[in-house]
């Protein structure tokens, strides 16, 4: 295993915990109006679980480098925003999709259209909130990881 791939592990190890403690917080107040104890732990191992499944399995961080090389130069605020927008827009999105599908339809038992309605609600505050902590965390996290990794 490379140096690289160890950082980007550790990264979304800590990352993701962060983010999925933040989106089931949210989505509890959102749906209840407030947090469900000790129900939140149970959605928070969920969203971590599905937050690595992504993160490990869909190309979303290349597609984000990809959109900054094109349009901005590497260290610049405009390339960050960029790679930001292209890597947590698109996980966002998956991860409304999965954590609404497994709350609505598998756990709470409802027909797919209290589903999408649940997804579309989510949406906007799931990629606020998914692009704010990335663009304020992850390189905090990375810089983290590379000290972990590297000694």
């Amino acid at each position: 295993m490379n140096k690289q791939f160890k950082e980007v592990l550790v990264m979304n190890l800590m990352y993701n915990l962060l983010l999925a403690i933040v989106l089931s917080a949210v989505a509890q107040i959102l749906s209840f109006g407030k947090v469900m104890w000790p129900a939140i732990l149970g959605d928070i191992l969920m969203a971590y679980i599905m937050e690595m499944v992504i993160a490990l399995c869909l190309p979303f961080s290349k597609w984000g480098m990809a959109l900054a090389n094109k349009y901005a130069q590497p260290g610049t605020l405009k390339y960050r925003i960029l790679m930001t927008t292209g890597t947590a827009i698109p996980f966002a999105i998956a991860m409304c999709l999965g954590m609404s599908f497994i709350g609505t339809v598998l756990i709470g038992h409802q027909p797919l259209n209290v589903w999408l309605m649940a997804f579309a609600g989510m949406l906007p505050i799931f990629i606020i909130l998914g692009w704010v902590l990335s663009f304020i965390f992850v390189p905090v996290f990375m810089g983290l990881a590379h000290k972990i990794v590297n000694g």
